[in-house]
C-alpha cells in the first residue's frame, strides 16, 4: 500500500519497538501449501495489523494465511483486520460476521468488532491470540 498505515503504527510504538513491513499479497501469489508465509520465527510478533488483503485470498488459503499470522503472534498477541463486508446493493450487510468468523476458526478470540460504511460497508475486526482452544464465538 502508501505506506501511511505503517507511518502511524510505527509513531504508535515509539522509538523502543518495530514496526515491520511485509506485502501479505505475495502470500496470496504463493498459495497455501507446508512452507512458512511469513519471514517471522514462531511467537515473535506482538501484534499485526492488515488492510483490505484478505480479499485476495480464495477460500482454502485463507485459513493457512491465518494460521500464519496465529504462529508468529506471542500468545496474547492482536491481530486487527480491515477488510470488505459482505453487503448487498442496498447496504444491508448479509454477512456482517464473516473476519470474525475466519478469525474465530483460526483460533481467535474476538475482542471488538464492528461493521462501518465508509465507501462501502467494510468490517473492522480487533481479535487476540490465545494460548488454548479457539473460544466460541456467537455475534
Amino acid at each position: 500500500g502508501t505506506g501511511h498505515g505503517l507511518a502511524e503504527i510505527a509513531r504508535a510504538v515509539g522509538p523502543s519497538g518495530k514496526a515491520l513491513d511485509f506485502d501479505m499479497s505475495k502470500c496470496a501469489q504463493r498459495g497455501g501449501g507446508d512452507a512458512k508465509l511469513l519471514p517471522y520465527d514462531a511467537n515473535s510478533l506482538n501484534g499485526i495489523f492488515t488492510s483490505y488483503i484478505l480479499e485476495q485470498f480464495d477460500a482454502p488459503p485463507l485459513p493457512t494465511v491465518l494460521a500464519e499470522s496465529k504462529r508468529v503472534l506471542r500468545p496474547g498477541g492482536r491481530i486487527v483486520v480491515i477488510g470488505l463486508s459482505r453487503a448487498d446493493e442496498q447496504g444491508q450487510d448479509r454477512d456482517g460476521t464473516y473476519l470474525r468468523r475466519m478469525l474465530t476458526e483460526a483460533g481467535f478470540a474476538i475482542k471488538e468488532a464492528e461493521v462501518r460504511r465508509m465507501w462501502a460497508p467494510i468490517e473492522i475486526v480487533l481479535a487476540v491470540k490465545g494460548s488454548g482452544p479457539a473460544p466460541s464465538y456467537r455475534p
